[in-house]
């Protein structure tokens, strides 16, 4: 259910930003000063649409509510790691920092939508039991999660 849920929030949050970048066709950092992305292969893709706002960042803001809101005890740590995807954009050179912050307000715009849909809404109580059935059976540990955690700050993003 919850993969069910993400995969469905893709086109939702993530195409969202499509009307604007077509519009503004923004270039992207690495266009503007030559500096190497974190994933060159793509760049060829990327130039092909604008940077302005991020889809990335929508969806990663999605994400990290839908997942808050499933596991509410991990809220605070959900948000950040949205954070950082949407943050990974502009330390690739992908995105201008406005690409991702305006990519975030699209996100929250298209969370608060969500909340309307009957289907969201049954799609996001059936993650919500899937959730709770893992964690009664033995979920991840504890100490995986603090472990991935450490090793994440040893990379955070700014």
């Amino acid at each position: 259910h919850l993969y069910t849920l993400l995969q469905r929030t893709i086109v939702d949050a993530g195409q969202s930003t499509y009307p604007a970048k077509l519009k503004y066709m923004r270039k992207r950092p690495f266009e503007d000063t030559g500096a190497p992305t974190c994933v060159p292969g793509d760049d060829k893709v990327l130039r092909a649409n604008g940077s302005y706002p991020s889809g990335h960042a929508s969806l990663g803001y999605v994400w990290g509510e839908v997942l808050a809101e499933i596991v509410p005890k991990r809220a605070a740590e959900l948000r950040a790691r949205a954070r950082e995807f949407g943050q990974s954009r502009v330390v690739c050179r992908v995105h201008w920092q406005t690409d991702v912050d305006q990519g975030r307000v699209v996100g929250r715009a298209v969370f608060e939508k969500l909340h309307s849909n009957a289907d969201f809404l049954a799609d996001l109580q059936a993650a919500k039991r899937e959730a709770r059935a893992a964690r009664r059976r033995g979920g991840p540990q504890e100490r995986d999660c603090a472990q991935e955690a450490s090793a994440a700050a040893g990379h955070a993003l700014m």
